[in-house]
């Protein structure tokens, strides 16, 4: 799938946008950078916005002390979504309650560092061919959670960096479900981070988006004990027949992107991403049944040889 950030609703929570990235360069886990200054440059841009007397005043203050100053992956990121001063403007002055209220735990991203290299660590230990990426956390304009720029993967702090229970009226409601919290961020950053590693990277059908997704999912629970779906999670569990039903009737189609996404259906009021859920359990399957258990996870983590893991996915789904 394309990379550029038009595809916002789909790109928010489906990151099957992995092609076409350039090979990542290998690094230690405990050498893995996490650049997160550009939220240190947001909020002393946003505190300037204060002495502002025209709206003239807050596009020159968001220019010199953010934009003048970005990382390379905030300047991919704005790059990629054509964005400019008074897209963040626009940003900040429509979510005012909301970014006060996160403002601790976003500023706090900092602490998460050991929780993400433990993640990458324990990774590196199940695949040791695993690249890393440079994360870099960055405030976007409420738009995109976390995509890949080749060797970059930007977070977008204003949704992963969240309290435990921010104030959501200000959000769109399809990214609401995207919105998470700074203590669960290492699931977030180890979850893009598999994605890079994996080898399937044209997916055409339900079923290998699904599993995609599922593989990406499922690494990232057992690695850091977070779903970071969990809306969907909780749905499924009681409803799992049904969402079965309903994915086996349109695994072999086309990517749909009601199955990925975080919005809601707003006929039915379903979560969304409920792809991820049925990937996931196709993936617990797999492995629960495989013989060769540590070979199983490298499987999972590359996804470089699918046929075994599609077949297990129409048994699953009780496919022919």
């Amino acid at each position: 799938m394309c990379s550029r950030l038009s595809l916002i609703a789909l790109l928010a929570a489906l990151s099957l946008q992995a092609s076409a990235q350039p090979p990542r360069p290998r690094v230690a886990a405990d050498s893995l950078r996490i650049v997160w200054t550009d939220v240190t440059h947001f909020w002393q841009a946003y505190d300037r916005l204060a002495t502002a007397r025209t709206t003239a005043d807050s596009l020159a203050i968001i220019d010199a002390h953010y934009l003048a100053l970005a990382s390379p992956g905030l300047r991919k990121y704005a790059e990629a979504a054509q964005a400019t001063a008074p897209d963040w403007l626009r940003a900040i002055r429509t979510h005012r309650r909301y970014l006060a209220a996160i403002r601790p735990a976003m500023q706090a991203v900092g602490r998460q560092q050991a929780a993400i290299r433990r993640a990458a660590r324990q990774l590196r230990a199940i695949y040791p061919a695993a690249k890393f990426p440079t994360l870099y956390f960055a405030v976007g304009k409420f738009e995109v959670g976390g995509t890949a720029f080749g060797d970059a993967l930007y977070i977008g702090a204003e949704l992963k960096c969240a309290s435990s229970q921010p104030p959501l009226a200000e959000i769109r409601p399809e990214l609401r479900s995207s919105v998470s919290a700074v203590s669960a961020v290492s699931t977030a950053c180890i979850h893009e981070i598999i994605h890079g590693q994996q080898q399937l990277l044209d997916c055409r059908t339900n079923l290998e988006g699904a599993l995609k997704e599922g593989a990406a999912e499922y690494l990232a629970f057992r690695l850091t004990g977070r779903l970071g779906a969990p809306a969907a999670f909780a749905y499924a569990k009681q409803h799992e027949a049904a969402v079965r039903r309903r994915f086996a009737e349109q695994a072999d189609q086309p990517i749909a992107a009601r199955w990925f996404v975080a919005a809601p259906d707003a006929a039915t009021g379903e979560p969304g991403a409920l792809g991820y859920v049925v990937g996931f359990r196709i993936c617990e399957a797999y492995y629960a049944q495989a013989a060769d258990k540590k070979q199983a996870l490298r499987q999972l983590v590359a996804l470089d040889n699918v046929g075994p893991l599609l077949a297990a996915g129409r048994r699953y789904l009780a496919l022919p």
